[in-house]
């Protein structure tokens, strides 16, 4: 094994070989779904995804729409994503933590699986795990995720006095609230997961972390249940009758349950070294320039843990989906790869290219890379890098705090560039798991340079990080909760202090 097993490359070969199985997979679903339509149903079957170019995504999958578990997910479904990605923790997962987290109700995921299921249809999530077949996020957070809210879903029930839907004449609930996981739980740590189920949905109704209990029962009209799949259950072969016994799993419960399909897409993780790759069982051309035949050293789970990996050098899953083809084109050596890598991440630095590898020059307007919460008076905005591009964020903001490694060029603190009325401060936080204490050493700075802005001075403040979905969401939440009073109602004023 040479140093280039290890290298962006390789790395993101594997990435690529692996996401061929979640096509795989939406291949299969589709023309089990296509034999069941009938022949003008039929009709314009099949699609290029709009995400990326040359990626299938077939018509009739509207009703099961992709979803990424963020952040290892993303790499693997980012061409197939239809549907807002998801946070699922591994960490909540681990054996003997089986936590239900009240940080991370991945709500909005819900409304997704809900939707889907309305419409006789499930949702794919897809992660995936280095060491392990199935991630952690699969085995355990998610299956006790389903089981606590479908109990939640009687206990609420009960509360609000609508539980005619969960109660049969005779009393008897007729809502599933069993705990269900993948075969390769074993049976004596099932049953310890499930002795622990009533403390975490005593846990969650004391913490009233469903602030909106009636819309909660009116959108959950299943009870939630996970399926998996992995190619240890499907693989590269199209083994049609193995597909068909999943498949018809899912079908039959799809009217009794939301069903949740859960794609772990890497081979057996158990081997952690790269082993070398023949790569004819798998499509051998990419685009025009990048040729896997010639092989490669694969890595399971590549994509885990990437903040922390050297290989990934900055890049991200758009970035790399919208430049896969430069990256991995086999006319170039490992070497040229990384500086094509280099060169595409400098771009992003620099302000060319948005987070989605796109020319900032042909973009749309500024107010598309920011969301406002509260009233016009007095607003908090939450934004990617774009939303505070200068001159143009001064004419929507008042005070920009800049929660990120990126800043744009002779846009500083240092400098005086900034108008007499208008505030500017950067806090230099790389985003994800590189920088863990960072955030939390300049939390209180961020909190002061808000709470000026937002106070008397009622000034239109926006905070943003690199993409909007990391440091900056932090420190949002954190001055909602010191600044801003709490109102359980539909209206979406802010009252600050």
């Amino acid at each position: 094994m040479t140093d280039n097993s290890r290298s962006a490359r390789h790395n993101l070969l594997s990435i690529y070989h692996d996401s061929k199985f979640v096509e795989n997979v939406l291949h299969h679903l589709h023309d089990k779904i296509m034999r069941n339509k009938s022949h003008d149903d039929a009709k314009d079957e099949r699609r290029t995804s709009t995400r990326i170019p040359n990626c299938f995504f077939p018509n009739h999958l509207e009703n099961w729409p992709v979803v990424a578990n963020e952040r290892c997910g993303s790499w693997y479904a980012y061409p197939y994503m239809s549907a807002p990605s998801t946070h699922f923790k591994s960490t909540d997962g681990h054996k003997n933590i089986n936590n239900f987290s009240l940080k991370r109700i991945n709500l909005q995921f819900l409304d997704t699986a809900c939707s889907a299921a309305s419409k006789d249809g499930a949702v794919i999530i897809v992660d995936a795990s280095k060491y392990k077949v199935l991630p952690d996020s699969f085995r355990r957070t998610l299956p006790i995720w389903c089981t606590v809210l479908n109990r939640l879903v009687v206990a609420l029930g009960e509360k609000l006095c609508r539980n005619r839907q969960f109660v049969d004449t005779n009393g008897n609930i007729n809502w599933d609230t069993d705990l269900y996981t993948p075969s390769n739980i074993s049976r004596e740590e099932h049953e310890v997961i499930k002795e622990i189920i009533p403390e975490r949905v005593r846990s969650a109704l004391e913490s009233g972390v469903i602030i909106d209990e009636e819309w909660f029962l009116e959108i959950l009209q299943k009870p939630l249940r996970c399926f998996w799949i992995s190619p240890e259950v499907l693989n590269y072969n199209n083994d049609d009758d193995c597909w068909e016994c999943i498949y018809s799993k899912i079908d039959q419960a799809k009217s009794q349950y939301t069903c949740i399909v859960c794609i772990s897409p890497s081979e057996s993780g158990i081997k952690t070294i790269p082993q070398w790759r023949q790569s004819s069982n798998i499509d051998n051309h990419i685009g025009n320039n990048v040729n896997l035949e010639e092989g490669f050293y694969y890595t399971p789970g590549a994509a885990d843990d990437h903040e922390l990996a050297e290989w990934s050098k900055g890049l991200t899953p758009a970035l790399f989906w919208r430049h896969y083809e430069e990256i991995l084109n086999s006319n170039i050596t490992v070497d040229e790869s990384d500086e094509v890598i280099h060169q595409i991440t400098k771009k992003v630095k620099d302000g060319e290219y948005d987070m989605n590898g796109n020319n900032e020059c042909l973009q749309s307007p500024i107010t598309d890379s920011f969301n406002t919460l509260g009233n016009f008076n007095c607003c908090i905005s939450i934004g990617s890098k774009e939303s505070g591009q200068s001159p143009e964020c001064w004419e929507y903001f008042d005070a920009i705090l800049n929660v990120s490694e990126i800043e744009y060029e002779g846009f500083s603190s240092r400098q005086q560039v900034v108008d007499e009325d208008k505030f500017y401060l950067h806090i230099n936080v790389k985003e994800g798991k590189k920088d863990r204490k960072e955030l939390e050493k300049w939390m209180a700075v961020a909190m002061m340079f808000v709470g000026v802005h937002a106070g008397a001075s009622k000034r239109r403040i926006l905070i943003h990080g690199t993409e909007g979905k990391d440091r900056s969401v932090a420190v949002v939440m954190a001055a909602l909760c010191i600044y801003c009073r709490l109102k359980l109602s539909s209206s979406k004023s802010n009252d600050f202090y």
